[in-house]
């Protein structure tokens, strides 16, 4: 039985009731939270889980930043096997490694990663739509920034482990870095219900800004927003507008931020054998590669959007992006220039920002940059406190070895005797615990020891040893406690990083460009605008007829197909059909004055199986040429000629016509008939 209410469904049961929308908000929520996090960063430690588990693999494989390169397919096979079941990790390895889509590359790829420049001032742009190449002909190991940030980071038992897909292994939930890093990946993703676009700051702007708010944990907003001096460094770079935007995304982490690319004016540029002419060189781009620019420059000049416009050339290769477009006056470059940054050719890019991240719950959260700071650094504190307890635990245990060692140094022959006259090892044991005040396990270590380490030469080195543990186990103390100290500690932890900065990919613009706004439209029509007029006629969208010129752009005949694809479009309806038979039958009646003949193979009904589907005017043309091809055209010209002279002269007369003649000749035959009959019949009777 269904009963329906205005919020929800129910299927009622006899013995039990269960409700569609609690199944459906349950079975829902248990999908969206198994796969948010795939797309989703961590705010400890700013990585999706595949990120996180290439990483283990390049760990389990000892891929140092200074070590030897491995295959892509052997990492892959190393991760797939043990921590990631949901596919290949090949492709995130490789992405890992592209200056074009990380900031702050985890991964270091030998081999061709594609259009993406990887080295040399124009790092990070693309200059083709070329993927990289397979898993198999790439190599990877890691690089300094992931090897400092996040390998060194990873201990067993310290954090939380869970076990992996099989239970063979465990891997960490988190990898908790040396600073904030979800500053720094600039992670993009989207999941079900959930979408992110994280942005990548200056790496010594975050170190700052950290540094101050650990220092200072009541820091007012116009204080941290001052500790960005810098603009945010997108992955391809570009030229940041200078604005409230910015200092919005970094307290909200939600807002807009544009970026333009690089570019020269040139007013004499060699076009040609002899002439010169004003040329825009393009040097950068904010977004997408110089290939896509070029195409779309392409399709704005076959729109007649940019109108001026003489040549445009790539000459980009892997020293930079050079894209010049030669104009024919300043004017026309001024234009052109206004029309690429109001259009999506990726010399303007506006960054939509949203810095959803997994929170330390476990549950996505928009954050801002002191929010992250603040997430990163609680887990930092947890994780440090562990780790040096633990390095102090053992330390204090080896120190405590190296005082029994010390003490039976001191009284050695007695030591000595007592091992040698012990009949059983548990009496040793009991013996030298006794005599030394030592535990059982340090007397089982004590007699467990080798001979050579009992030397007087040796002694010295275990006080040194000993004077040594004393002063590190002294230095950590403080630090297994949150407090100043800890913070001073976290604090140069980070700045011991600032020579993986690098140099800065972006820089300020303090005046935004006029946008196509500001340039007059011509008077003439574009034929782009002349389509979307007669499209809007015919009765289709703005999008369906944006969709077939950007199919048919840049074929040279945009006017011919168009009037073929309204053609077809308009005779789609009901009205269309009604008046393309009214044409028809002008055009038949017209070529049947002329001389088409109504029966046979040169008839209409021939002729119009030939271009059953063809344009109107295309119709009319063939009929033309239909009618030249008639056999005896001449003399079936000038019979109608005549005839139609004849019909001229005989106006005016009483018809006498044909029918009178028929029927007197009609009544003779018969009268005839008659007699012939009756003469038959006056024989027959004389017989």
């Amino acid at each position: 039985m269904w009963v329906s209410t205005r919020w929800e469904i129910r299927i009622l049961m006899t013995e039990t009731g269960v409700s569609i929308v609690s199944e459906l908000v349950s079975d829902f929520l248990a999908y969206s939270t198994a796969i948010y996090n795939r797309a989703l960063p961590s705010v400890v430690d700013g990585l999706k889980v595949a990120q996180r588990r290439v990483l283990l693999g390049m760990r389990d494989l000892d891929l140092s930043s200074n070590g030897r390169y491995v295959k892509v397919s052997r990492l892959d096979g190393t991760v797939l096997s043990k921590y990631h079941p949901h596919g290949s990790s090949a492709s995130t390895a490789i992405t890992m490694g592209q200056e074009s889509s990380m900031r702050y590359t985890l991964s270091a790829v030998h081999g061709n990663c594609g259009g993406s420049i990887q080295s040399g001032i124009a790092t990070g742009q693309l200059i083709s739509e070329d993927p990289p190449a397979a898993a198999r002909y790439l190599e990877i190991k890691s690089t300094p920034f992931s090897e400092s940030v996040y390998l060194d980071q990873v201990s067993p038992g310290i954090g939380k482990w869970s076990p992996n897909y099989d239970g063979t292994c465990l891997e960490p939930e988190n990898i908790v870095p040396m600073l904030p890093a979800l500053l720094l990946t600039g992670a993009q993703g989207i999941a079900s219900g959930y979408a992110c676009h994280h942005i990548s700051y200056n790496m010594r702007d975050v170190i700052n800004a950290s540094c101050a708010w650990i220092k200072n944990k009541k820091i007012t907003n116009s204080q941290f927003l001052a500790k960005f001096p810098n603009p945010p460094e997108p992955p391809q770079g570009g030229r940041i507008v200078k604005n409230e935007k910015i200092s919005e995304v970094i307290r909200t982490g939600s807002g807009q931020i544009t970026a333009y690319g690089e570019w020269e004016l040139d007013d004499k540029l060699k076009w040609g054998k002899r002439s010169t002419r004003p040329a825009l060189v393009i040097t950068r781009l904010a977004s997408g590669s110089s290939e896509k620019f070029l195409e779309r420059v392409r399709d704005l000049a076959d729109a007649e959007k940019l109108p001026g416009l003489l040549d445009a050339a790539d000459h980009s290769s892997r020293d930079g992006i050079r894209i010049v477009l030669v104009t024919k006056t300043l004017d026309d470059r001024s234009n052109v220039l206004r029309v690429l940054l109001g259009t999506n050719t990726g010399l303007k890019h506006a960054h939509n920002v949203s810095c959803v991240a997994v929170g330390v719950n476990g549950k996505p959260v928009t954050i801002g940059a002191k929010q992250a700071i603040e997430a990163w650094y609680g887990e930092r504190v947890k994780h440090l406190v562990s780790l040096y307890s633990q390095e102090i635990e053992k330390l204090d245990t080896r120190y405590k070895r190296c005082e029994a060692v010390l003490k039976i140094l001191s009284d050695l022959d007695k030591f000595l005797k007592i091992v040698r006259t012990g009949k059983d090892k548990d009496i040793v044991v009991s013996k030298v615990s006794k005599t030394w005040k030592l535990t059982p396990e340090l007397s089982k270590y004590v007699i467990s020891i080798p001979i050579s380490t009992l030397i007087a030469t040796e002694s010295d080195k275990v006080r040194l040893e000993c004077e040594e543990l004393e002063n590190r186990i002294s230095e950590l103390r403080p630090l297994c406690s949150p407090g100043s100290e800890l913070d001073e500690h976290i604090c140069s932890q980070m700045a011991s990083l600032r020579h993986l900065c690098g140099p800065a990919r972006a820089v300020w613009m303090t005046e935004a460009i006029g946008t196509p706004e500001d340039v007059k439209k011509p008077a003439v029509a574009s034929e782009r605008d002349r389509i979307l007029e007669e499209g809007k006629s015919l009765g289709l969208s703005t999008r369906a007829v944006n969709k077939w010129i950007k199919e048919n752009m840049g074929t040279g005949k945009l006017k011919e197909k168009w009037e073929e694809y309204a053609e077809q479009t308009r005779m789609g309806t009901r009205e269309g059909k009604r008046i393309r038979r009214e044409q028809l039958g002008l055009i038949r009646s017209d070529a049947e004055n002329k001389g088409l003949p109504k029966r046979g193979k040169f008839s209409w009904n021939s002729f119009i199986k030939t271009c059953e589907s063809d344009r109107l005017d295309t119709i009319r043309d063939k009929m033309s040429k239909w009618l030249d091809n008639l056999p005896n055209a001449k003399s079936r010209k000038s019979e109608l000629v005549s005839q139609a002279s004849a019909n001229g002269g005989n106006r005016g007369r009483k018809k006498t016509g044909s029918k009178q003649s028929v029927r007197a000749q009609g009544t003779k035959r018969r009268t005839s008939s008659r007699k012939q009959s009756t003469g038959n019949a006056q024989a027959r009777g004389n017989r």
